[in-house]
């Protein structure tokens, strides 16, 4: 069970992001992408130390909205066996993929 405060997170000038483990913490990581205020991109040397811990991935939108981008999509997809949420000042929305379906 996830108990967090997502609103800590929220950011109206950059994306952050981060992991949830299978314990349930939520692990904030640095957000690497050159266009923060857009985007969010996590390095592999930042996410390696949890993966044998990895439930899910999250990051915040800056404009208010929990909808997927098209990114969000592809990225999704791309990683099916980890739930995926998305924070945004309009609350939480939680993501998964199901036979390839988002």
């Amino acid at each position: 069970m996830i108990n967090y405060d997502w609103q800590r997170f929220i950011n109206n000038s950059k994306e952050r992001c981060g992991v949830v483990l299978k314990n349930g913490d939520v692990v904030e990581l640095p957000n690497k992408h050159p266009e923060p205020e857009r985007n969010f991109r996590i390095m592999a040397e930042d996410i390696e130390p949890y993966l044998d811990e990895l439930h899910a991935l999250w990051h915040s939108h800056c404009d208010g909205s929990y909808n997927l981008s098209m990114n969000d999509y592809q990225l999704f997809v791309s990683k099916p066996e980890l739930d995926q949420f998305i924070i945004s000042d309009k609350g939480v929305a939680l993501y998964r993929v199901d036979n390839g379906f988002v």
